[in-house]
């Protein structure tokens, strides 16, 4: 019989580990999901750039290292410390590493894009450079949002770094929870987290809407890029917010630690997912309208047909050609019989449209 008199344990293990397991269960399966967007992406886009090959690589692999840590965690929180709860109540190194690497990822994916972007001859294409950049160019090179989005950004980074050091400076989870510098870095760091996700999903539906050209199909394809922004940016934001909630109402758990591998995840197949899509948007296209890039220039609507190939009386084809001067210029035949191809100068499939509003006939 045990002694009433006997002091309990400082730790509710149940409480303690409970919610962080099942959490980290979550997390593994999602990291599957990584590898096989990964995987996939390997199939379907072997003529992309070495640059955005390398960056998808090493997403993968700063998943694979943060996977591998939250595994070193777990382990020595249930095995290395079974039935010691003085081990229990300690950080150990695994923390902050996976922690670093997952400031890295967010670095990462927040930095290099996961979205549809701005090229350098002021296309929209599906490919990788900076979100920032993207919406410099979209916006008309203005510097203002620019700026605003820069500071967001890097602020979010500077602080999600500090919550990974002070996991090295601070012994004991009470401490960590304890040290105002701690919760003032985790709980800035998710906010600000959100909110950057909140403000580029809204920057994108409005540039995205702003750039509708009036061509039904296409259109179609750009709603659906915006549904595509709103659905991957809330999740991200949302679970943000709930880390920041959960820090500050549930102290005597570690379940926040197994939540924040939940959002590097999220982060990551949200990266895979928006390259994966070109997929769906190129089989879209080639069921309505196609386009092909010329050159460093602009992009042309290539032959569109109705009725038989093979009819020698068909009407000539009709072929919209547009610029990325100030003002588009579209130059009309017509003919039958669809034609659908989508590539650019690589053979790789990108969807191109040009930022300029006025079109003129000629």
């Amino acid at each position: 019989m045990a002694d009433p008199s006997a002091t309990p344990p400082p730790i509710n293990i149940p409480n303690f580990l409970g919610g962080y397991l099942m959490v980290n269960c979550l997390a593994l399966i999602l990291y599957g999901v990584t590898t096989t967007q990964t995987y996939i992406y390997t199939l379907n886009f072997k003529k992309d750039t070495a640059f955005l090959k390398g960056l998808v690589y090493f997403v993968w692999t700063l998943e694979t290292f943060h996977t591998a840590f939250m595994l070193r965690q777990l382990y020595y929180l249930t095995i290395t410390g079974f039935g010691d709860f003085d081990v229990l109540g300690r950080i150990d190194w695994s923390i902050g590493a996976f922690l670093l690497v997952e400031s890295c990822l967010i670095w990462v994916v927040q930095a290099q894009a996961h979205d549809f972007i701005i090229s350098s001859n002021q296309n929209v294409n599906i490919n990788s450079r900076f979100y920032i950049r993207r919406i410099w160019l979209l916006s008309g090179k203005k510097i203002l949002p620019v700026v605003f989005l820069s500071l967001v950004f890097v602020t979010c980074v500077a602080f999600h770094m500090t919550a990974s050091i002070y996991t090295f400076l601070t012994d004991t989870w009470i401490g960590y929870f304890e040290t105002f510098g701690a919760t003032l870095s985790v709980e800035t760091a998710n906010a600000l987290s959100a909110a950057l996700d909140g403000l580029i999903a809204a920057s994108m539906i409005f540039l995205l809407y702003r750039s509708q050209t009036g061509i039904q199909r296409t259109d179609g394809i750009l709603r659906w890029l915006m549904v595509y922004a709103v659905n991957t940016g809330a999740v991200t934001m949302i679970f943000s917010i709930a880390i920041a909630i959960t820090y500050a109402l549930e102290h005597e758990s570690l379940v926040v630690s197994g939540m924040t591998t939940i959002v590097s995840k999220l982060y990551a197949n949200s990266f895979l997912g928006y390259l994966n899509a070109r997929g769906i948007i190129r089989a879209k296209s080639q069921k309505s309208t196609a386009l092909t890039v010329i050159g460093s220039s602009g992009f042309e609507l290539p032959a569109v047909r109705s009725g038989s190939s093979g009819n020698s009386t068909s009407p000539p084809a009709q072929r919209l050609q547009f610029n990325h001067d100030s003002n588009w210029t579209a130059s009309v035949d017509k003919e039958q019989s669809m034609v659908p191809e989508l590539e650019d100068s690589d053979g790789d499939h990108i969807l191109a449209i040009t930022e300029s509003r006025k079109v003129s006939m000629v």
